[in-house]
């Protein structure tokens, strides 16, 4: 696997911040997008598709499962929500890590600017719809 060119000023990655952004408003399914787009601009497609297609959602699936079956019928709604917030920002930020985090590191070194952080939000917000989608099914199934 290798890094793109460190002085290819073309490229902007997303770095852990903008993927826990991404994970704090759109879930693990907006990080898995995320670090789709990382292998995009650095034209490794195959792996672009199966973050898109499978890291974010089977992470959100996931830990949605765990939050879900973990939590009591004594359990406030707002420690649900906030157990499901800290660990879908927690887990993209460190799968993204945990995946490009030596290509996002190698580019910082270069001086090279990370993508925006703003764009990692909009498609946060934008994502949401998917996470609906994904979501309430296995919210259904694990809350009976």
């Amino acid at each position: 696997m290798r890094a793109p060119a460190a002085d290819d000023a073309s490229i902007r990655l997303f770095g852990p911040a903008s993927l826990a952004i991404a994970g704090l408003f759109g879930t693990a399914i907006a990080g898995g997008i995320l670090i789709a787009l990382n292998y995009a601009a650095m034209r490794r497609y195959a792996a672009m598709a199966v973050a898109a297609l499978i890291v974010g959602p089977t992470l959100f699936g996931l830990l949605t499962s765990l939050v879900a079956y973990s939590a009591g019928p004594q359990d406030p709604g707002w420690q649900i929500a906030l157990n499901f917030v800290a660990l879908q920002s927690a887990a993209a930020a460190a799968v993204g890590d945990m995946l490009q985090g030596r290509f996002v590191r190698a580019r910082l070194r270069a001086g090279q600017a990370l993508a925006s952080r703003w764009l990692a939000l909009i498609v946060a917000i934008v994502s949401l719809p998917l996470v609906a989608v994904i979501g309430l099914p296995i919210v259904a199934a694990t809350m009976r």
